[in-house]
Order: C-alpha cells, then sequence, then structure tokens
C-alpha cells in the first residue's frame, strides 16, 4: 500500500526540546489525513482493526488501537499487524536544494523532529487538546525500515505557506498473515 502526508509548515532541525504549538499543529495535519485514509479503500474494508474494543490477537480487532492514560491513539504501522513503512520525505523550501548554507540544511534532525511527530507520542500535552482519539502513522519509529529525502525549491508559496513537507509513505510486509496481504500493491488516492 502507498500513500502520501501533505504538510504545511516549517520543520525545525532543533536539537532543542520540542515546541508543544509545532508539535499539537502536524500532529493535527496527520491525524486529519489518516482518517480520511481509514475511510477509503483498501483501509475501509479493516475498520475492525480500529474499533474501540481490546485488543483481539486472533480477529485483530481493535489491533490499531493503543490507549495511553486517559487518550486513544489509531497507528496504522504498528508490530500487531506486522507492518512496518519506508518514507520518502520531500521538503519544499524557498531555498530548496540551491543553498548549502541555509537555515534548513540540517536534515538528519529535521526527519528526527518529524518521525516523533509521527509516532504515539510519550508527552500528550503534544495532542491538540479537541482530539479525542489521535490518528498517528506509526507505534514506534523503529517500524520505519527505509528512509529517503529530497530538498526541492519552493517557487511560490501553497495558501500562503513558505514551507511544505510530502511524505510518500510504503507499508511493507514485516511478516506477511492472512489479515495483512490485501494491503500490499495498492495505492490509495
Amino acid at each position: 500500500m502507498k500513500f502520501e502526508l501533505m504538510l504545511t509548515g516549517r520543520i525545525p532541525s532543533s536539537n532543542k526540546k520540542l515546541n508543544l504549538d509545532l508539535a499539537k499543529r502536524i500532529r493535527r495535519q496527520v491525524d486529519d489525513q489518516m482518517k480520511t485514509l481509514w475511510e477509503a479503500n483498501p483501509l475501509s474494508g479493516f475498520q475492525k482493526w480500529r474499533a474501540n474494543k481490546e485488543y483481539n490477537e486472533n480477529t485483530w480487532e481493535g489491533a490499531a488501537v493503543f490507549d495511553k492514560k486517559d487518550r486513544k491513539f489509531v497507528a496504522l504501522i504498528n508490530d500487531r499487524l506486522l507492518l512496518a513503512a519506508r518514507i520518502s520525505f520531500h521538503f519544499y523550501d524557498p531555498e530548496g536544494g540551491l543553498d548549502i548554507k541555509s537555515h534548513i540544511v540540517d536534515v538528519d534532525n529535521r526527519l528526527k523532529v518529524l518521525l516523533d511527530l509521527l509516532r504515539v507520542p510519550d508527552d500528550l500535552k503534544q495532542v491538540p487538546e479537541d482530539i479525542d482519539t489521535n490518528y498517528c502513522l506509526l507505534s514506534d519509529d523503529k517500524l520505519v525500515w527505509g528512509v529517503s529525502v529530497e530538498r526541492h525549491r519552493l517557487l511560490a508559496p501553497i495558501n500562503s505557506e513558505n514551507h511544505f513537507t510530502r511524505l510518500v509513505v510504503e507499508v511493507v510486509p514485516a511478516k506477511m498473515a492472512m489479515g495483512n496481504i490485501s494491503l500490499f500493491g495498492v495505492e490509495a488516492h
């Protein structure tokens, strides 16, 4: 299964403590898109995975749902579903690939920030208060098996944003099973 996530706004390359406003902004964008993905084919046929029930390893009911304190998280890529991911990150910035002295060149730290925000959080303060069930890409970033990065020059702002990130996510089997086999070789649009 292959799909894309689009994020607007600058992703900082920071070794400092994560800015909560940034975390909430990115988590909201991912949440909105992942909810939509769960409503489309092929995931619409797997609603039991995100059923608000206790996880059943025989039926995989509730397999994508993770509880953390009083919050629920739905993560497509997780150990229970035997899924992993390869992600291509495309950073679109005014400087793009043209200026190696740019303040946004610190790609490794930008990736760390994004990977942390794509997974079920350790710190619940990162999740917007009005989201009861937060949809994430990953239960844990250890399930990312491959990463590629490209920087592009953004020639004009998109909806008044000068920074844009496109993630191309390929869902891959950590182990093939009857429950997940129908996801492979499918593109979700």
